[in-house]
């Protein structure tokens, strides 16, 4: 295993403990975890990834988002369901940072902003009737 994959998914997993405060709150929990992982996946794929590790890095990302949501619901997942969303969310903010980072033009960025604004606006409420 490279050492670059480990580092990547031990700098997700405790930006995931860093923002466990925001939880309490369900708008700021999902603004937070996409703004956070947005910038992270960038700053790693930019110094981590040489063309040709996007998609390692991405994942390792994503994963290190995505193991403490996915324990916490093997122990009870009624109350659990909305946490699901934020771990979404980051993931989609991950994905569209590597696509972004692959592409570096003004329109890949402008676009992804819009995802992450309509996701963040409508998302917790649509979640909710989904979940719920």
């Amino acid at each position: 295993m490279k050492i670059k994959y480990l580092i990547c998914f031990l700098a997700s997993l405790l930006l995931c403990f860093l923002t466990y405060w925001s939880l309490n709150d369900k708008k700021t929990a999902s603004w937070t975890g996409t703004v956070c992982y947005f910038v992270l996946a960038y700053l790693l794929l930019n110094a981590y990834d040489d063309g040709r590790h996007t998609i390692p890095i991405a994942c390792c990302i994503i994963l290190g988002r995505l193991l403490p949501a996915v324990s916490l619901m093997f122990i009870d997942f009624r109350p659990m369901r909305f946490m699901l969303f934020t771990p979404l969310l980051s993931s989609v903010a991950v994905a569209l940072a590597a696509t972004y980072f692959r592409n570096k033009e003004g329109v890949v960025l402008i676009l992804s902003m819009i995802i992450m604004v309509l996701l963040n606006s409508l998302g917790p409420e649509g979640w909710e009737h989904i979940a719920g």
